[in-house]
């Protein structure tokens, strides 16, 4: 809410921030909070994926933020959570078509057993979006 203080007053009046935060304590409680970032992902050791939505309107939209809420989930090894740009799902194929949240969520389930900056660097450096299938 601070740092929304601080730029409203900046940004031009087309001009926003969207914002992912996440704090993970040495009990395994992740707390996120988004202002109109996201969808942010958790995946889970097993494979299960759950899309975090946003909490509330990006930063320096309005003086006070309709929401100051977290989303608290606990984590277990091998849980991931995922914070991308909104470039990553706007990626396109050859033919122009969009590669979406769900192309990402597969690439996810695809790389199930990869996780951290090899999970990042996996979905980057292979080509998915030719495989699948019902959304191109």
């Amino acid at each position: 809410m601070r740092l929304n203080e601080l730029i409203v007053d900046d940004l031009p009046g087309d001009r926003f921030v969207t914002l992912a935060a996440a704090k993970l304590s040495p009990d395994g409680k992740l707390e996120v909070f988004s202002a109109a970032h996201g969808p942010l992902v958790l995946r889970r050791a097993d494979g299960a994926v759950e899309l975090l939505d946003a909490h509330t309107l990006p930063l320096g939209v309005t003086p006070a933020l309709p929401s100051e809420e977290v989303t608290v989930r606990p984590l277990a090894r091998g849980d991931t959570l995922l914070m991308f740009s909104d470039g990553v799902p706007e990626t396109r194929n050859p033919e122009g078509r969009q590669w979406n949240t769900d192309g990402l969520l597969e690439g996810l389930a695809h790389h199930r057993d990869i996780t951290g900056s090899d999970l990042l660097r996996a979905i980057d450096q292979e080509d998915l979006r030719p495989r699948m299938t019902g959304r191109w």
